[in-house]
């Protein structure tokens, strides 16, 4: 709905800025859930290690669709 709104008043450019926050973010999560290149202390051992990785996956996901929310609601505000 949000998306939808930017496009209707002429912002494309915001919901673009947004997609682009959004892979930034679920990458950086995924890195972060896996001790991975960006992980603050990568000698500790993988924090989720041995959990399903189906639910870690949907955790991740929701997080990044509150990334996008919050982008998204700001972008929105800034051009009304």
């Amino acid at each position: 709905m949000l998306r939808g709104k930017l496009i209707a008043i002429q912002r494309p450019r915001a919901v673009r800025l947004a997609q682009f926050i959004d892979l930034a973010a679920i990458f950086m999560i995924v890195q972060l859930a896996i001790g991975g290149l960006l992980s603050p202390l990568p000698q500790l051992p993988q924090l989720f290690h041995g959990l399903p990785a189906a639910p870690l996956a949907a955790v991740a996901y929701n997080l990044m669709l509150c990334v996008d929310i919050a982008v998204l609601s700001v972008s929105l505000r800034r051009w009304r």
